[in-house]
């Protein structure tokens, strides 16, 4: 109870930090590239996956909290001027943690959840990322939610972001809509629904980077 509103409270932060970086920046004055706003949503995966990983690491990133329950039913990653490639440089840098011993509910969550990766294979998505520090910041909240109706079973989620650094010719709002389907002919895909920065439909760059994989 005391780590869910401390959550709580974290957002609420992060939301207001949120709103004055949009009045000092001015976001929302310009319009990005297709090319900027597909490197910000690549950005958001590596944020949250490096933000995982440090969970088997002695340190954490208190720019960029990673929080879920025990069954991933609800997921949560708040940052606050997080240096993705810093948050990516770290995880790679860092000796691999010790293989803790599979219990029964931790296997069976994995058969019924495939898409949840184990520490290897987040590094192996972090090395191939040419992200560097400074060059992608990211403040805001991503959030998921498991559902199992309507079919099909899966996550629904959003993203509410500023985005800035050197990557970037000026501080824009990012916004997302997506889904990832846990069964069916396109499990484990991410699909985005609706994908705006400073307010612009961005959806096509959203479709292009994540396309619909028929199992």
């Amino acid at each position: 109870m005391v780590l869910l509103r401390s959550c709580r409270l974290i957002k609420r932060l992060v939301w207001f930090l949120f709103f004055v970086s949009v009045l000092l920046h001015g976001v929302g004055a310009e319009i990005p590239s297709d090319a900027e706003v597909k490197v910000a949503l690549q950005s958001i995966l590596v944020a949250g996956i490096a933000s995982y990983a440090a969970q088997s690491l002695p340190q954490s990133f208190p720019e960029s909290i990673f929080t879920t329950d025990s069954a991933f039913t609800n997921m949560d990653l708040i940052m606050d001027q997080a240096d993705v490639g810093h948050l990516r440089s770290v995880v790679l840098e860092s000796p691999l943690p010790p293989v803790k011993q599979m219990g029964f509910f931790e296997a069976l969550l994995t058969s019924v959840l495939p898409i949840m990766p184990d520490y290897p294979q987040l590094v192996s998505y972090l090395k191939p990322q040419a992200l560097y520090e400074e060059e992608v910041i990211l403040s805001g909240t991503v959030d998921a939610v498991r559902l199992a109706a309507p079919y099909p079973f899966r996550y629904e989620g959003s993203a509410s972001l500023v985005v800035e650094g050197s990557r970037f010719r000026f501080p824009f709002s990012l916004y997302v809509e997506y889904i990832i389907p846990l069964e069916g002919p396109y499990s484990s895909s991410i699909i985005p629904l609706v994908i705006t920065a400073n307010d612009q439909d961005f959806l096509h760059v959203g479709q292009a980077l994540f396309p619909r994989i028929r199992n």
